[in-house]
């Protein structure tokens, strides 16, 4: 029985030992699965403040989130300045042309295309003496050769692209559409010519009816007010006795020399350019002026110091 006894003793002993182990071991893994909950909030905290980064609330990196609008206003302002007056620019020549076509008809109804090389040298002839002046509100006006008004145009100021610069113009039989989108120094223009006119006893040089549209790229030169002299005027003509033409007019202030323009209807397509003057006088004594049995039409541009010409000029008719 002593034995029996102390056997069930050491059983009961081993086995409350095991019990005991149990027990341990099952607590040590309570407390493990009670550490992995509280480990689990830092990481959910870690990714939760993502979206702050982002912007979706108050946090130290909500500056580089209002950065980006920002960006905007600075690139508008930069934009607007292409054009803030008052400023004068002129396109600058030679015009690299994408696109130069033209058709001419005659009076009796028969068309010929103009080469592109015709149409680029009339089409740069007139463009290089475009003034364009943006005054103090910013409005723009553009000063064309012959013109005895500037032209208003209509302004558009396109976020990041540039300043688009349009109009359309109908004089008597012209009609004229101009569109130009202006990036900093940097130009393309659209340029579209429609004339419709027939000689008549009182307009005896008039052009053939004709259309011509060009697409060109260039860039602009800035021009300062005073380099560009006012416009001549009064102009009137003499016929000497051998036919020799002297032109007078009145002077243009600040202007350092006149270029002079003459067409002759049955030998030019264009008015061509024939010599300068440093005063307000000249005289063409050349055969074809003189040999002239259609009329003849000269215009007189006056010059700055620096070369630039005022696109307004004056315009002297001789009838034959």
């Amino acid at each position: 029985m002593n034995i029996r006894a102390g056997s069930y003793t050491k059983i009961y002993t081993y086995t409350a030992h095991l019990i005991t182990l149990f027990i341990c071991l099952w607590l040590l893994a309570n407390l493990v699965a009670c550490a992995t909950p509280s480990t689990a909030p830092k990481t959910q905290a870690k990714s939760t403040h993502t979206p702050v980064v982002m912007g979706s609330q108050p946090s130290t990196t909500t500056p580089q989130v209002t950065a980006t609008p920002r960006q905007k206003p600075q690139q508008q302002v930069f934009i607007a300045q292409e054009l803030h007056g008052p400023t004068n620019f002129l396109l600058h020549t030679p015009l690299k042309f994408s696109q130069a076509s033209g058709t001419v008809t005659d009076n009796g109804g028969t068309q010929t295309q103009l080469s592109p090389q015709t149409v680029q040298s009339a089409i740069s002839s007139e463009l290089k003496r475009f003034l364009f002046v943006a005054d103090h509100n910013d409005i723009v006006k553009v000063y064309t050769p012959g013109a005895t008004a500037p032209i208003s145009t209509q302004i558009t100021q396109l976020a990041q692209r540039g300043t688009a610069i349009q109009y359309t113009q109908v004089i008597n039989s012209v009609t004229t559409v101009f569109n130009c989108l202006l990036t900093g120094n940097n130009v393309s223009v659209t340029y579209q010519q429609q004339y419709s006119g027939a000689a008549t006893p009182t307009d005896p040089i008039a052009m053939s009816s004709s259309t011509v549209t060009v697409a060109f790229t260039t860039t602009i030169t800035r021009v300062a007010g005073s380099d560009i002299p006012t416009a001549p005027t009064r102009g009137t003509y003499r016929l000497a006795q051998n036919k020799a033409v002297t032109l007078t007019w009145t002077a243009g202030q600040h202007a350092t020399r006149y270029d002079i323009y003459r067409l002759i209807p049955n030998v030019d397509q264009q008015y061509q350019l024939i010599g300068n003057a440093s005063g307000p006088t000249y005289t063409d004594a050349s055969t074809t002026a003189k040999k002239s049995t259609t009329g003849i039409a000269y215009a007189i541009f006056a010059v700055g110091p620096t070369g630039v010409e005022n696109p307004s000029d004056t315009v002297i008719t001789i009838v034959s």
